[in-house]
């Protein structure tokens, strides 16, 4: 089956992959995740990304849940992952507790781990924001895109649930075309960015905009909208 065939299966409707469709609904996002899960070749292109997509009741329920639990000011991390038949999404039941600054390497891999246990593999992640300083930071920080670029190849979608919007990012059929920064360690590819940026939110659109991310916000229980173009 081709991948036109295999999206227009998925979705349920007639599509045109040319063109930039206004709105996934939660069915739609859930069978792009779940196509990604086994068949990377159908990412898409880069303007091919909706204009804005909504989520389920389960998924605004964990987001509310971790945006609460962060207030003690520590980020949180929880998993998304697809069961062996393909045809179901899974989240976890609670973000695990990271530090006040990162979510270590160690708390994510347990999360994995447990998740592989359960017979059910990783296809992305989220995780919140919550800086102790008067403007928490909005966005996903230089790190986290780094992090995304660095394991796309098996990470499909990123979500961040900061004090006051969700995000979430995808990369495109574009981004495996541009060098992506493998071997460029984490704090050389910051400190590169931030010369060349404003602020954490310059920051964050250059690099999704260099390496074709499509980045999504919006308020909580609301839908998200694509604030790259």
């Amino acid at each position: 089956m081709s991948l036109k065939e295999n999206l227009l299966n998925f979705f349920g409707k007639k599509i045109e992959l040319n063109q930039q469709p206004k709105t996934w609904n939660y069915d739609q996002f859930k069978a792009y995740l779940l196509l990604l899960s086994h068949k990377p070749e159908a990412t898409l292109l880069y303007n091919q990304y909706p204009r804005t997509i909504q989520l389920s009741k389960n998924w605004h329920e964990l987001f509310n849940q971790t945006r609460n639990e962060s207030k003690d000011k520590y980020e949180r991390y929880a998993i998304i992952g697809y069961g062996p038949d393909f045809q179901t999404l899974y989240l976890s039941s609670k973000a695990a507790k990271g530090t006040p600054r990162d979510i270590p390497n160690e708390t994510a891999k347990n999360e994995r781990d447990k998740a592989i246990g359960n017979n059910i593999e990783f296809v992305g992640d989220i995780h919140s924001h919550w800086i102790i300083r008067k403007n928490p930071l909005q966005i996903f920080s230089i790190g986290d895109l780094h992090h995304f670029l660095v394991s796309v190849s098996r990470e499909k979608i990123i979500c961040l649930v900061a004090p006051d919007s969700n995000l979430l990012a995808f990369p495109s059929k574009e981004t495996d075309s541009i060098p992506r920064p493998i071997y460029v360690p984490q704090e050389l590819f910051i400190k590169i960015w931030k010369k060349q940026s404003l602020n954490s939110w310059d920051a964050t659109m250059k690099i999704a905009q260099r390496h074709k991310l499509v980045i999504y916000s919006g308020k909580p229980n609301k839908e998200l909208r694509r604030i790259t173009t």
